[in-house]
């Protein structure tokens, strides 16, 4: 019996569903603390990464898009015969 593609990437496809089932953690928030700040302001929220490397995501989003416009314009030219 010949094993198909298509039911190696169904249990493939199902492994990883389980797995993401049984390693999933609930994380309740941490308990609230007081301002260190005499005005009771809250602290500012940390750096995200994504705040920091914006620029270089909108430069690599522009050269993907001009790599995906390119190829499709020299799949649809046609040759002369």
């Amino acid at each position: 019996m010949k094993i198909s593609r298509k039911v190696v990437l169904f249990f493939v496809v199902c492994l990883f569903h389980f797995l993401k089932i049984f390693a999933y953690v609930k994380q309740t928030p941490p308990p609230p603390t007081q301002f260190s700040s005499s005005d009771g302001t809250p602290p500012p929220p940390p750096g995200m990464d994504i705040d920091e490397n914006l620029t270089t995501l909108v430069i690599m989003a522009i050269i993907f898009g001009i790599y995906i416009i390119y190829n499709q314009q020299a799949k649809t030219k046609k040759t002369p015969i």
